[in-house]
């Protein structure tokens, strides 16, 4: 199943326009938390291990593979990326960066509408999988 499914062939025709291809080696880190984030990415092929900084060592909390999209949070937002994503096997990705994509949704809301929308179902589901009793929970026991 893909992470932009939701969108018609029409419009992953459209986004394809825009995306460059890339290959990444094995252990190679595409993306590093905190850094600024400049693109998102889909994984075509291969998997790809998030990892997030605890006390100085990385932390895997995810692995995605063919069809998963990440660097959406940092598009959503516009801040830094909130974890960084490693190559655990040889990943080809199609790369949609931000100025590319930015101008094809601003001149087709139906488009831009479908891709937050696609943004929107992938979040929801890692926080159900992943984070949301987690998250819940840090809350809770926070002092005040």
């Amino acid at each position: 199943m893909s992470d932009l499914e939701v969108l018609s062939i029409e419009q992953q025709v459209l986004l394809s326009s825009v995306a460059q291809h890339r290959r990444i080696d094995e252990h190679e880190a595409i993306v590093r938390q905190g850094d600024p984030a400049a693109a998102i990415y889909l994984i075509e092929s291969g998997t790809v291990s998030v990892e997030i900084d605890h006390l100085g060592s990385p932390v895997q909390v995810n692995e995605l593979g063919p069809g998963e999209i990440f660097g959406e949070i940092s598009f959503v937002d516009g801040g830094a990326a909130s974890a960084t994503c490693v190559a655990s096997t040889e990943v080809e990705v199609a790369v949609f960066d931000q100025r590319s994509l930015d101008e094809l949704i601003a001149s087709n809301p139906a488009l831009a509408a479908a891709i937050f929308r696609a943004f929107a179902v992938v979040l929801a589901g890692r926080l159900r999988r992943h984070g949301a009793g987690a998250g819940a929970t840090m809350t809770v026991l926070a002092p005040s």
